[in-house]
């Protein structure tokens, strides 16, 4: 969650980042889920631009998810950080046991 975050900050605020980093790796470290809001402020043009190659790229027959994840890097450099939060997502009943079981069977099990 920290590396995604950090990556569409702005290089130009370093002091902004490590105590909002080490809040978050606390939390991610705690087993908790993270939400991290930045914004990004985009002149009309900019967005009009961005909003139609998205559009384009939408419909593409050829490397479609390429051209979307591009224009998702683009959108996401140069973001302000708002805040962070993270909260407790539990299990829901009886998945502990049906976990536990599934390794008794020799069956890996990734949570994520």
């Amino acid at each position: 969650a920290t590396a995604l975050f950090v990556g569409g900050l702005p290089p130009h605020k370093p002091n902004l980042l490590p105590r909002p980093r080490q809040h978050i790796q606390g939390y991610a470290d705690e087993g908790l889920r993270t939400l991290v809001l930045a914004e990004r402020v985009m002149d009309p043009t900019e967005l009009s631009s961005w909003q139609e190659r998205h559009k384009e790229a939408a419909c593409a027959k050829c490397d479609r998810q390429e051209q979307l994840d591009a224009l998702a890097d683009e959108v996401e450099r140069g973001l302000e950080l708002v805040g962070a939060t993270a909260c407790e997502d539990k299990l829901q009943e009886g998945v502990p046991q049906c976990i536990q079981t599934l390794r008794k069977a020799g069956i890996q099990v990734w949570v994520l």
